[in-house]
């Protein structure tokens, strides 16, 4: 099966800070994984590093089949990578609708288009023409999900999507990534509530110092020993 994304020992800087240390994994297309482990030990810059906002020092990272050598985030776009960024990055002077037409990609067709978001989110077609910021935490994140799903990506990385959301909000979510994962987009979830992790993926990398510390199938896995790797 090909890979959706891969790195090979790579090694990436923001400036002249050294951050990932010879990180090597593969997503196969069509898989769900996901990336655990503290703030502060380089999932976040994995995704940068993918965008081309880290610096790739050495080694390779191909995604969806391309080698990424001088990325940037239209390039990745194309390929059919949707990113649900951390924090979500609704832009304050767009409505929901302007906000979710952002994501459009008119060179890559599929099921995905703004009928399909608010079928998905009925929410968001009642708040259509609100301002992006005039919403729930929870609602945010439908509009930043909904967002990367209007490029009709064939693979979809959520940094943090649980950050800050109710409990109720989070099992919600849970159920639609699921949902999207289970007609063939791979995902890649990187994530710190072991909750949603259990119920969204099937494997699992764990990061610590910017490398890649463990490894293994979310089925049988023992959470107390996965919940090391994040608790403080």
């Amino acid at each position: 099966m090909s890979a959706a994304i891969e790195f090979d020992d790579v090694h990436a800087y923001y400036g002249g800070a050294h951050v990932l240390h010879g990180v090597s994994f593969s997503i196969c297309a069509g898989e769900r994984v996901a990336l655990i482990g503290r703030n502060g030990v380089g999932k976040t810059t994995v995704v940068n590093t993918m965008l081309g906002l880290a610096r790739l020092g050495s080694g390779s990272v191909r995604v969806l089949g391309r080698q990424i050598n001088r990325a940037r985030p239209f390039t990745v776009a194309r390929l059919g990578l949707g990113i649900v960024p951390q924090g979500r990055m609704i832009m304050p002077n767009l409505t929901i609708e302007e906000n979710l037409l952002l994501g459009s990609a008119p060179r890559r067709k599929g099921r995905w288009t703004l009928e399909e978001i608010y079928r998905l989110f009925p929410i968001l077609k009642e708040r259509a023409h609100t301002p992006g910021t005039a919403l729930s935490g929870g609602q945010q994140q439908m509009v930043a999900f909904g967002r990367a799903l209007m490029g009709n990506p064939d693979c979809l990385v959520m940094d943090e999507p649980s950050e800050g959301l109710a409990p109720v909000i989070v099992d919600e979510m849970a159920a639609v990534i699921s949902s999207v994962a289970a007609e063939g987009t791979a995902l890649v979830l990187i994530e710190q509530n072991l909750g949603l992790v259990r119920r969204a993926v099937d494997r699992y990398y764990v990061m610590a110092k910017g490398r890649i510390a463990a490894e293994g199938r979310i089925a049988g896995a023992d959470i107390h020993a996965l919940h090391s790797y994040i608790a403080i």
